[in-house]
């Protein structure tokens, strides 16, 4: 192999290297933050979907605020995929601290909604949370995908 030759193989093993390891950059300042499913407030019908309402606890570790800009929720309970949300509500979190938001899963599918209302009248949950979180930095993406599992205590709803 010829010097030249060598040197094309270069860019080649440094994009190999980077589809290999993952382009998505966590931030150690991110890091810290943590969120899980507090509790299920409501599930209701409407317009032939059903809407299932969930408190998701964040929890920021870090010496530093974080504000979150985006974040991707996917849900499954009891092992039925719940489904996904996107939301855009910008949520701020303080240094050492926690706080909480609601966020509305929609359901189309009426047999998933079935077998989520049957899994929601058993008195208790487990859930598994797929996050991902976008935070603007300047004019840097910066990207965390904490995932949280766990179990809730839903006899509130089977009353």
């Amino acid at each position: 192999m010829t010097f030249p030759s060598r040197l094309r193989l270069v860019p080649t093993l440094l994009v190999a290297l980077l589809v290999m390891t993952g382009c998505g950059i966590t931030n150690k300042e991110l890091a810290g933050l943590a969120i899980e499913m507090e509790g299920v407030r409501s599930i209701r019908e409407t317009a032939g979907v059903t809407e299932l309402v969930v408190t998701l606890r964040y929890h920021n570790e870090t010496l530093r605020p974080i504000g979150i800009r985006e974040m991707d929720l996917k849900l499954a309970i009891n092992g039925i995929n719940v489904g996904k949300v996107l939301s855009k509500r910008p949520l701020g979190t303080m240094s050492m601290s926690s706080n909480t938001q609601d966020a509305t899963f929609v359901i189309k599918n009426a047999d998933t909604a079935a077998q989520i209302r049957a899994a929601l009248q058993s008195g208790a949950i487990n859930y598994r949370l797929d996050t991902e979180l976008m935070v603007m930095s300047g004019d840097d993406e910066i990207f965390a995908r904490p995932v949280a599992t766990g179990s809730v205590d839903v006899s509130h709803l089977s009353r």
